[in-house]
């Protein structure tokens, strides 16, 4: 997807670990720097957000997130996403792209043929390039 942070003035491609046991989309840290975002002038991190690998403290922020269509169709989703902190524990680890927007997709996996399918079933903005 195309993540765009308004706060940061940021914004690029990122590609998500689809999580069906996220409740919100998070990005870690990696892409968080790939994207410019500046974390010295972060100075809350007042959501703590836990997962398989334990807690950790987040700030969340508003994101516009994009997925383009083959089709062309644009599929916009603007939601507060989690940036979690830029520490050494989180290198390598994707950014997972969560319930908040996964519950309005419509997603198949069919692990006989190694295929997951995912057909958009609202946005928040939809557009044809």
């Amino acid at each position: 997807g195309d993540v765009n942070l308004p706060t940061f003035g940021v914004g690029s491609r990122v590609y998500f670990l689809l999580d069906t046991g996220s409740d919100r989309t998070c990005l870690m840290p990696e892409d968080g720097r790939r994207l410019g975002v500046d974390y010295s002038k972060i100075t809350s991190w007042p959501v703590t957000t836990a997962g398989i690998g334990g807690a950790v403290r987040t700030t969340r922020r508003e994101a516009w997130i994009n997925f383009t269509e083959s089709s062309g169709v644009v599929r916009c989703y603007r939601l507060q996403i989690d940036l979690l902190p830029d520490i050494p524990e989180l290198d390598g680890v994707p950014s997972l792209l969560g319930q908040d927007i996964l519950s309005r997709w419509r997603t198949i996996h069919e692990p006989a043929s190694g295929e997951l399918r995912a057909r958009a079933l609202s946005a928040d903005f939809t557009m044809r390039l």
